[in-house]
């Protein structure tokens, strides 16, 4: 690896290290938020099949902090809306602040608009090397 390169990667690994300990200071997301999202709208898996029309639901995805890796909404059917994409901390509290790195929940709300077949599709990969997908998941949906 040249040494362009080498300081060009040091470098953005310091500006997403410092992005989530600004997200840290900014982002409140609490354990008590993510209950209150998940009481609040159904939670789909991938082996779910069926929505109805008019449900707003959610999709939940386990994310670890500080990798660099993160959630993408990739492809989305006519029939379903994106309503908004939420990041949740489990990590150790000191202090009353949650430390940075750990778990994370990434909760995607969507809306089910028309009836018909309908496909979402996510993808985990890091921002600099969208062309390396280290996952992918697939929710294939009916709307009834």
């Amino acid at each position: 690896m040249s040494m362009h390169k080498t300081l060009t990667l040091i470098i953005f690994m310091l500006i997403i290290t410092m992005s989530f300990i600004l997200n840290k200071c900014s982002n409140k997301n609490t354990k008590e938020e993510y209950e209150k999202l998940r009481s609040s709208y159904r939670s789909i898996s991938p082996d779910e099949k069926i929505v109805m029309k008019g449900e707003y639901f959610i999709v939940e995805l386990d994310l670890n902090a500080g990798t660099g890796y993160d959630w993408y909404l990739d492809k989305i059917g006519d029939n379903i809306t994106y309503v908004k994409r939420e990041v949740f901390s489990f990590g150790e509290e000191k202090n009353g602040d949650i430390m940075v790195g750990g778990p994370l929940k990434v909760v995607f709300l969507f809306r089910a608009e028309k009836e018909g077949k309908s496909k979402i599709e996510f993808k985990l990969y890091r921002n600099w090397e969208k062309d390396k997908i280290e996952e992918n998941r697939i929710y294939e949906l009916e709307i009834k």
